[in-house]
């Protein structure tokens, strides 16, 4: 019994020479000391490992070897097949099939899909991969490509409907059938959402000739915008006979299943049950095994069945390891599949035959034949036009007991084919040994991500490339983990990680300068002088030293591109420091310098600059012509950023003349672009303005909710921008002093006091001490205000308009204060430029003007010269400014 044990350990362990020699030595034992052969059941193992023979399938078994029984999954596939029978009747779903991987979440897939096609359904499949995540929706792609080429033209255009042009970007096999679509003429975010309502389209269109059930594998390696379109398709594909199923395994596709928690179920997939478990071994007449099966297996999916496949094959017991029984499944396929199975481990899916021969410089028919060998083998399966092994587990064997030096040529190899695709490059090199090249490519990976707004990928490719760099040694390192750390540096500012931010753009300063790369330093100054210093709550006076310092290294350099960039910042930060001369100085010289450069990038950095303090003067003359042309061009550039700022700015001229609804479908534009740009930590300001708009129009309710919300979206993040918690908790005070809850008010205008204070940026600073000095009476408060709106600079005439609610808190306090005088004074020092076109500032000026005993002639003029205004702009003042509500 004991040779016979070990003769079947070797013929699971892949050594059958050594199970041989085993029999060999008992037979001789037998016959000299017995004069006997060994027994029956001994001879049929010593037959078993001359033929070495092949495993045969077991119930359940995941893959075409199995028979198609799911034990133990009665419960998922019954979830499963009622969701497909709602969807038969046109209830749309997206269901999110999660699990660890080898549970068997593909296999109930593949149930799913059976029973779709069985009832006259149209199943679409694709699997995604983490090498493709920076390819455009390359998942939809590979799951719509065989409509695209099995459809007739005519029914195909009928699909598409209006959006060919927009499908064509994602479908290019579409123009090969329809021909050649006009190409969409508009910037990334725009082509983004015109091919995400295309492909809605397309699909809702496809599922009203009947159901269609999408499957998407192993979704946890999908790129955030294909995941971000299931989101979408899932909002607007009501009605439609539409099933998407999606196969997540479990640690690490958190990020998918929480964005899309709100429009997809999920249906977990957990390890299998002991009486599964039992059930299996009985199936395969080893019922006695099933509780030491359960015990070694933990009832994971994928090991129960391949060890009952090989037990079925004749191979007792179980086996030590899983690597055991694929290693031996791959070789008795011969040398040279087993070469081609081992290359395809270290390329990783999914790998096609082309690749596959370039790797180990074969032609592609042999690489095609030795891949179909393997498939017919059930190793490998068919991922649309490529291959993928059956399970990860397989791979996983084949590159470990690859011999190492074998892996590291391969890997070489492999970073040159995909030099295209650098975040698969980058692994190769990585595994290659070569450090400086694989971080490389990360950083072309890195910066690819923030052009596609996908900040989370921009983070985590540079973080890879830093950490495989620490113990490097070579001369071109600095100003390489310099390069990283700004993309990082910009990633982390996007989220809100103000902190991380300044960190990462600190260090690379200090590394450019190590490696003497000016270039390199002025690009990391720029950074230094962006909200990331001052959302980490630093002063903005720093921002101006590091922008100072990058535009003498420009003019050095003779590098006019980043001299407009640089200077286009320094204008923004000297208009929140209320220094508005200066701001439209820097501005104007940022534009020149554009213009000269003839860069288009340049000049809207430029425009950018300009249009800050022109918006914020509420200069409408110089405002209008600075949008006119810098909103175009942000557009085409696809430059979210900037954008964002642009279209809110653009509503100023709409609130001076009163015309609310333009001025809030403004706003509202500007919000959303905000949250396709992912700038989460901006979002409050936004929000903040509606508040404004609706105060300034008399609904306070409407004013009081949005100043909640705003301050709400401002304290979501830990350690969030203070310029924008300031204004946030300004507008609301602001508001509940005018609805006249003094008490609410003077809390939230003393935390935005205390949020602004020692950040440099006087304009945060008055929002909420302005007001709270007039919500308190404190005669210190009031000094400490009014000294700051009289260190206001601006050009001749020039006033800080869009701080009017500043103005009008100080005059009232002065007049609550018994100084008239000093509040006539205030006023006078916005009143001209306010009455070249905002009437309502003008007539809120003149309630307040009202309220000096010795100004009543002075509030009537304004009162008139506000509705005078109104007139010529052909609108009407609120009714709450009216004569007949004062």
């Amino acid at each position: 019994t004991g040779s016979r044990l070990l003769m079947r350990a070797c013929r699971l362990a892949g050594e059958p020479a050594r199970g041989l020699a085993e029999y060999a030595r008992l037979r001789a034992v037998l016959a000299d000391e017995l004069g006997t052969d060994p027994a029956p059941e001994t001879q049929a193992v010593h037959t078993a490992l001359l033929r070495n023979e092949r495993p045969e399938p077991v119930p359940g078994a995941r893959g075409p070897a199995g028979d198609g029984r799911l034990v133990g999954r009665a419960g998922e596939s019954g979830t499963l097949a009622d969701r497909w029978g709602r969807t038969a009747a046109g209830q749309a779903g997206t269901v999110l099939l999660t699990g660890a991987d080898g549970l068997g979440k593909t296999r109930l897939a593949e149930e799913l899909a059976a029973l779709a096609a069985g009832t006259g359904g149209r199943v679409l499949r694709a699997r995604c991969y983490g090498t493709e995540r920076s390819l455009f929706l390359q998942p939809l792609a590979d799951a719509l490509r065989p409509v695209v080429t099995g459809l007739p033209a005519a029914v195909l255009a009928e699909l598409a409907g209006p959006d060919s042009a927009a499908l064509s970007t994602v479908l290019p096999d579409l123009d090969a059938v329809l021909g050649p679509a006009a190409p969409l003429e508009a910037g990334p975010d725009v082509r983004l959402r015109a091919a995400f309502a295309g492909l809605t389209g397309f699909l809702r269109r496809l599922a009203g000739r009947g159901p269609v059930l999408l499957v998407l594998d192993d979704l946890q390696e999908a790129g955030l915008t294909t995941v971000d379109f299931l989101h979408h398709l899932a909002r607007h594909s009501a009605g439609a006979a539409l099933l998407v199923l999606a196969v997540v395994r479990t640690g690490e596709g958190e990020e998918a299943t929480t964005r899309l928690a709100d429009v997809a179920t999920e249906l977990p997939v957990r390890p299998l049950v002991p009486a599964a478990v039992a059930r299996l071994a009985a199936d395969s007449g080893r019922a006695e095994l099933a509780d030491e099966l359960y015990r070694r297996t933990r009832g994971h999916t994928l090991f129960v069945v391949e060890t009952l496949r090989g037990l079925r094959a004749g191979e007792p017991g179980i086996p030590g390891s899983l690597r055991d029984a694929v290693t031996a499944r791959v070789r008795r396929l011969g040398p040279e599949t087993e070469e081609l199975l081992r290359a395809a481990s270290v390329l990783g899916p999914p790998f096609d035959p082309h690749t596959l021969a370039g790797l180990l410089g074969i032609p592609d028919p042999d690489a095609t034949r030795r891949c179909e060998r393997a498939l017919d083998a059930a190793l490998l399966a068919v991922a649309g036009d490529a291959y993928e092994f059956v399970n990860d587990l397989a791979q996983e064997v084949l590159y470990a007991t690859t011999p190492a030096p074998t892996r590291v040529q391969h890997h070489r190899r492999a970073a040159d084919l995909l030099a295209g695709r650098p975040e698969a490059a980058a692994v190769h090199a990585a595994a290659a040994g070569q450090p400086m090249r694989a971080a490389r490519a990360w950083l072309r990976a890195g910066e690819e991500s923030l052009r596609r707004w996908a900040a989370a990928d921009a983070e985590a490719f540079p973080d890879r490339a830093l950490a495989l760099l620490s113990t490097v040694d070579d001369p071109g390192r600095a100003e390489l983990c310099g390069r990283l750390l700004l993309v990082r540096g910009r990633a982390r500012e996007a989220r809100g990680a103000y902190d991380g931010a300044w960190a990462d753009h600190q260090q690379a300063v200090e590394l450019a300068r190590e490696a003497g790369d000016q270039r390199l330093e002025m690009a990391a100054l720029r950074q230094l002088g962006g909200d990331a210093l001052v959302g980490n709550g630093r002063s903005s006076e720093l921002c101006v030293s590091y922008l100072e310092a990058g535009v003498r290294i420009a003019h050095t350099l003779g590098d006019r591109v980043s001299a407009a960039d640089l200077l286009g910042r320094l204008a923004v930060v000297s208009a929140n420091q209320l220094r508005f001369d200066l701001a439209v100085h820097h501005g104007r010289s940022a534009v020149d310098v554009a213009r000269a450069a003839a860069d288009p990038a340049a000049l809207a950095a430029a425009l950018d600059g300009l249009k800050t303090p022109y918006a914020y003067l509420g200069d409408l003359d110089g405002l209008r012509p600075v949008l006119a042309e810098l909103e175009p061009l942000l557009r085409g550039q696809g430059d979210l950023w900037r954008l964002q700022w642009t279209v809110l700015e653009s509503a100023f001229p709409a609130v001076a003349v009163g015309d609310w609804d333009a001025a809030v479908e403004r706003i509202a534009a500007a919000r959303a672009l905000n949250r396709r740009s992912r700038f989460g930590a901006y979002e409050s300001w936004f929000v903040a303005h509606d508040g404004w708009v609706a105060r300034l129009r008399g609904d306070l309710d409407a004013a009081v909710a949005a100043g909640q919300e705003a301050v709400a979206l401002a304290g979501r993040d830990a350690g969030g921008h203070p310029w924008w918690s300031a204004a946030a908790y300004a507008f609301l005070g602001t508001t509940l002093l005018a609805a006249g809850d003094r008490a609410g008010a003077v809390a939230a205008l003393g935390t935005s006091v205390a949020t602004a204070t020692d950040i440099g940026a006087d304009g945060f600073l008055l929002r909420g001490l302005g007001p709270l000095a007039e919500a308190t009476g404190d005669p210190d408060l009031l000094a400490r205000a009014d000294a700051l709106l009289g260190g206001i600079t601006a050009p001749a005439g020039g006033a800080w308009l869009l701080g009017a609610d500043v103005y009008l808190a100080v005059a009232r306090a002065w007049i609550a204060a018994g100084r008239p005088e000093r509040a006539r004074a205030v006023l006078d020092r916005f009143l001209p430029a306010a009455e070249t076109g905002w009437p309502v500032l003008v007539a809120l000026a003149g309630d307040v003007a009202a309220g000096c005993a010795a100004d009543a002639g002075s509030a009537a003029r304004l009162h008139d010269r506000a509705a005078a205004l109104a007139t010529r702009h052909g609108v009407a003042l609120p009714p709450h400014l009216t004569p007949a509500a004062r």
